[in-house]
């Protein structure tokens, strides 16, 4: 944008000076006429072409920003389910990817499947313990392989993701928590302090701050 205004004024001062030019110097000078109207048109078209070019590369710069920050906000979502999945067999969540990748492929879920029905007292109801692999049901619902999780999009595998979890205390209960952020932010994103994270190390909170 600052470079749409820098041209802009110079359009401004072009249009004094060329006032200029046709007051004085072409009326001074008619032979020159032909010369002046030449550079200056090919002035005017290259300001013209610069203005054009940089409103052009805001659009496409937005665009590019829309289509990361989108691909980010995806693969968050996969963290955080990947995460409750995490919870559900450990008890608490990950404070590493490599814990995370670790327990998703080698870890389980115990499910208890109850036969019959509980309410209804003529009947005699079993309960069977049976244990799925998480790998089994989780993998198909996320986009990437547990182990690439950790990988910031369109980062080429650069750029990784900041994960971190603990305890904290809540009306008097410790509650398990987590955060993952991106480490890799937009310069725009940046400023303007909206950097996409999920879950929170301080409240009982697994949304994420772009769903608020």
């Amino acid at each position: 944008m600052n470079q749409f205004l820098i041209i802009l004024a110079a359009l401004v001062v072009g249009a004094f000076l060329l006032t200029f030019i046709i007051t004085v110097v072409i009326k001074k000078t008619p032979q020159a006429r032909n010369y002046i109207s030449v550079v200056l048109l090919l002035v005017v078209g290259y300001l013209s072409y610069e203005m054009y070019e940089s409103i052009a590369s805001e659009v496409r710069d937005e665009s590019t920003v829309k289509a990361r920050r989108a691909e980010v906000v995806a693969r968050l979502k996969d963290i955080r389910t990947a995460q409750l999945a995490y919870r559900e067999s450990v008890g608490s969540f990950a404070k590493s990817f490599d814990s995370l990748a670790y327990v998703l492929n080698n870890g389980k879920f115990t499910v208890i499947k109850v036969i019959g029905n509980p309410d209804d007292s003529s009947q005699v109801v079993k309960r069977e313990t049976i244990v799925i692999p998480i790998k089994d049901s989780l993998q198909k619902m996320l986009k990437v392989p547990f182990d690439q999780l950790r990988f910031i999009p369109l980062s080429d595998g650069k750029a990784e993701f900041i994960l971190d979890a603990g305890e904290i205390v809540k009306n008097g209960v410790k509650v398990q928590v987590f955060e993952c952020r991106d480490s890799a932010p937009t310069k725009r994103e940046t400023e303007q302090m909206n950097i996409l994270k999920v879950g929170s190390m301080t409240d009982a909170n697994i949304a994420g701050n772009w769903e608020k």
